[in-house]
């Protein structure tokens, strides 16, 4: 029997998520759109889980209404869903806010150089899976 109960996605539970503190602490979309440097609309697209915010802004929403980031994101809730990048994920979980505030504190070029070699080792691991995933289907074959 399906389930009748409809699944929410990623990105609404997350939104939901950031609404849900951004309120407990009392202030408005304006006033954290000005306080992290992003536009009212952007902001409330995230909430509405119709967009997202870049891992610097994320980060700076959280530290503007005083809530951890793993508990906006609820690690555990968002580990059952498929849709979300593992690595991701693992990276929030595993590197740790300190750690991420940092990385968002670089000068342009040293944090584009990390992300750029970051991505490479993304992309590594994804073709390392991939070709598990293939080398399994064709033994199954």
């Amino acid at each position: 029997m399906p389930n009748s109960k409809k699944t929410e996605n990623v990105p609404e539970h997350v939104g939901r998520q950031m609404r849900k503190w951004r309120k407990v602490k009392g202030m408005t979309l304006l006033q954290v759109a000005e306080k992290i440097g992003c536009t009212k609309g952007h902001l409330s697209a995230a909430e509405n889980g119709k967009g997202n915010l870049s891992l610097p802004l994320f980060l700076a929403y959280c530290e503007t209404i005083g809530a951890p980031s793993s508990k906006v994101l609820e690690e555990r809730l968002l580990a059952k869903h498929r849709d979300v990048d593992r690595l991701t994920a693992d990276l929030v979980q595993s590197v740790g806010s300190r750690e991420l505030l940092w990385l968002t504190s670089l000068e342009r070029t040293e944090y584009k150089l990390a992300m750029e070699r970051a991505h490479e080792a993304v992309e590594y691991h994804r073709a390392q899976v991939r070709s598990r995933r293939q080398l399994a289907e064709a033994a199954e074959s």
